[in-house]
């Protein structure tokens, strides 16, 4: 199957918004890398480099050949000697020229290691300053940081790619010192995001007239000849699984792993978003490769010391072992910070949705239970007698206010208001407590009482205590002393039975109200709901 050529695929994906919401289409367009057009501001391998990668890429290798060609450049070829004895390659013979490197290692490793060794020379910029040279830092960070995070974990989990890995992590961010180079001022911008692991591929094209940074290194890279092995997964490396499914699997996990090596890098390359950034790569790192707990831990460990023996042999600064060492351990502190933090901010969070349900369900002048309240809580017990099997009598007491109208039209609505509030509070604490009854205001001067686990006597004598506290009532208005009576209406239900609601039981307390009101008011009617 063959690899798609990365520049193809990035230029078929047109960016769109539409609501505000970023879309890929497969309508055609270019992306403009006219500020790249200049072939000063590529970044060139050295020529020896260039050779060797042509060389391992022909059909028929003459590791001869190849040999000669590395020997022509003394300091690549102590690098790259150098490079094969260092605990990345793990390897157990020690190698001491370039033909044993070239036995020992494979014609992959070599060109990787040619690569490698040859990147200080190709992205060294003559003209650092105006904060230029802590970017080149940071690229390098990022750089050598990913390629140790890819190699670490492909050597475990798929070590026919190891190498790939490798190059790619350091490969992928290339794209960086091209801009910086270039002279093309929103690069910082660009790089500043993704620094912080907030890449956003579609904002980054905006900013740099329709070219990513992935899009700027994979041109990069196809300028040094390099194979799809290698620019395909970089090309996708913030969206692997954009991937078109023709892609090979091995360009699959090479982006997924370049994905994982970004928060790791990001740990050590940002202040801001290092807590972020290890909290992402821990969930990856368990999700996709099965390595939690202390596996993970060791993981970061065996980085800082990697990391730092390949920035030497590539000559290239990225602070010191113990700057490393402790952003690593801040990002741990940062994590820990923000899980307490998310564990505050939940609690706050349920304290606000339950004030809210509270509010929702209480009402505003009596400060008991709303209708909606009592709507909800009389469907749940009405679904617990009837699909939970539970046998428990239940009774429904109807309040209403005697005379009501004559409170309002007398004394006004406040003295009115002040009747309802005394009303709800003498009966919410005359209820029988801990046994679950619940008075809600039904409406205007209306209250319901909820009643469970009553027989129908328990019920008349439940609705007559009320009565009684109602009865006793005297509510202080500007024109004198207020006495207040009410007339209660009660129906129980022993048990509930399939097709019996609890609309039917309430119109038959709100009946037995009205013949309470009816027979002179200030009284209470209770009667069983009738059983088949």
């Amino acid at each position: 199957m063959e690899w798609p050529d990365p520049g193809v695929v990035q230029e078929r994906r047109r960016v769109t918004r539409r609501g505000g919401v970023a879309t890929m289409s497969d309508t055609a367009t270019s992306v403009d890398l006219e500020f790249l057009r200049n072939a000063d501001n590529l970044p060139a391998l050295p020529a020896v480099a260039l050779e060797v990668i042509r060389l391992t890429q022909q059909e028929e290798v003459d590791l001869e050949e190849i040999g000669e060609t590395v020997g022509r450049d003394p300091a690549l070829a102590a690098r790259l000697v150098k490079l094969s004895n260092s605990p990345l390659f793990g390897r157990a013979q020690e190698v001491t020229s370039i033909n044993q490197a070239l036995m020992v290692l494979g014609l992959k490793a070599v060109k990787m290691a040619a690569i490698s060794c040859s990147m200080g020379v190709a992205m060294s910029s003559p003209d650092l300053g105006y904060g230029r040279d802590e970017d080149y830092r940071s690229y390098w960070r990022r750089s050598v940081t990913a390629a140790v995070a890819s190699k670490q974990l492909l050597s475990d989990k798929n070590r026919q790619l190891a190498d790939e890995g490798f190059l790619c992590g350091l490969l992928m961010d290339v794209g960086f010192p091209t801009l910086l180079r270039s002279g093309h001022e929103p690069y910082r911008q660009v790089m500043s995001a993704v620094d912080s692991g907030h890449a956003d591929p579609i904002a980054e094209r905006e900013a740099l007239d329709g070219a990513a940074h992935s899009d700027v290194s994979a041109h990069v890279l196809r300028s040094w000849d390099l194979p799809e092995v290698l620019t395909v997964p970089i090309s996708w490396h913030h969206d692997p699984d954009g991937l078109e499914e023709d892609v090979p699997e091995d360009a699959r996990i090479l982006a997924k792993v370049l994905n994982f090596a970004h928060d790791i890098a990001t740990i050590v390359s940002s202040e801001d978003s290092r807590g972020t950034a290890l909290k992402l790569a821990r969930k990856k790192a368990e999700d996709w490769y099965d390595l939690v707990g202390q596996e993970f831990d060791e993981f970061l460990k065996g980085l800082t010391e990697n990391v730092h023996g390949l920035a030497n042999l590539m000559d290239v600064d990225v602070g010191s072992p113990e700057e490393m060492a402790k952003m690593m351990m801040q990002a741990q502190e940062d994590m820990l910070v923000m899980a307490v933090g998310a564990n505050q901010e939940l609690e706050r969070t349920q304290d606000r949705l339950k004030q809210l349900a509270e509010k929702a369900e209480t009402d505003a002048l009596t400060r008991i239970r709303n209708r909606a309240a009592y709507d909800d809580l009389v469907a749940e017990h009405w679904r617990l007698r009837t699909e939970e099997g539970d046998e428990t009598s239940i009774g429904l007491i109807m309040v209403d206010v005697d005379k009501f109208k004559v409170f309002n039209d007398t004394f006004g609505h406040q003295a009115g208001d002040e009747v309802l509030k005394h009303v709800a509070e003498a009966l919410s604490t005359s209820c029988r407590t801990g046994l679950g009854d619940v008075v809600c205001r039904y409406g205007g001067e209306e209250f319901v009482t909820i009643v469970p686990g009553v027989t129908v006597d328990e019920l008349g004598g439940v609705a007559e205590r009320l009565r009684r506290a109602v009865e006793d009532l005297t509510v202080a208005t500007d024109r004198g002393i207020l006495k207040v009576t009410a007339s209660f209406g009660a129906a129980h239900v022993a048990r509930i039975h399939a097709g019996v609601t609890s609309s039917e039981v309430l119109e038959l307390a709100d009946q037995n109200l009205y013949a309470a009101k009816d027979s002179g008011r200030n009284r209470c009617v209770v009667s069983a709901f009738p059983q088949d």
